[in-house]
């Protein structure tokens, strides 16, 4: 099996701004194709198995979306991508690397930074309808988390109120490098932090969410860092990294 192909792809952060750009700009079945590509295990696929997943006869319609799904991104946050020796856009590398996996085959991993902001702009995030609130009690082992939803595409549901309960916890404060919206950006950065679910739940299943131990606040570079592994770094494998790079 080869190396993966890597070429040039949006940041964590373009990839936010051109998924909230483009969301109503675009048809359901590119928000399906993205959201089963990037639930499928270790969110690599080839083209083939997307169109069998998303109910398609024909790989190439895969192709076709990607491409369309692609160069909306691309306009969106004025991104250039790579190009082919006949100097065509190479639209797959913004989503994903590609290897040769033989026989033919060609599989692509989704970027991790585009997983990562897939999930902060709520493209792979269903609520659970059965939370409790904060204030009532709760099992002893958490929340409960990762119901799978089975439709067109199958989702992993992550609960609010564990995520709220996470913060009210741990803080708004970024808990790998320790960076606080509210003091570089004022009233305006108040009460903001994303949250990290140091275990899979696309690995785990539905299973009881601990806010304490299982889920951390983080801000949006050290969450595109932690995901920028498959599976994600520990917190503290991140933490050795920042280290060594300070």
């Amino acid at each position: 099996m080869s190396e993966p192909i890597l070429y040039s792809a949006p940041s964590y952060e373009q990839f936010v701004v051109g998924l909230r750009a483009v969301e109503n700009d675009i048809h359901d079945d590119h928000r399906k194709l993205v959201t089963v590509h990037c639930q499928m295990p270790n969110s690599t696929a080839t083209a083939t198995d997307l169109a069998e997943r998303c109910g398609w006869t024909d790989w190439r319609i895969v192709n076709r979306q990607y491409g369309f799904f692609s160069e909306r991104i691309c306009r969106a946050i004025d991104f250039v991508p790579s190009t082919k020796k006949d100097g065509k856009p190479r639209w797959w590398g913004i989503h994903s690397a590609g290897r040769d996996i033989g026989n033919g085959r060609f599989e692509w991993i989704m970027h991790p930074q585009l997983v990562a902001a897939l999930e902060e702009v709520g493209w792979v995030q269903v609520l659970a309808e059965n939370d409790v609130a904060l204030s009532a009690p709760r099992d002893s082992d958490g929340y409960a988390e990762g119901s799978r939803s089975t439709g067109e595409v199958t989702r992993y549901e992550r609960s609010k109120r564990a995520r709220e309960a996470c913060i009210a916890i741990h803080g708004c404060v970024c808990q790998i490098c320790g960076f606080d919206f509210e003091v570089t950006y004022g009233e305006f950065g108040h009460g903001y932090i994303q949250v990290h679910h140091t275990a899979s739940l696309a690995s785990q299943g539905r299973r009881q969410t601990n806010p304490e131990v299982d889920l951390i606040p983080v801000c949006p570079n050290c969450h595109a860092m932690l995901h920028r592994r498959t599976p994600a770094l520990l917190p503290d494998e991140l933490r050795q990294i920042l280290r060594h790079a300070s």
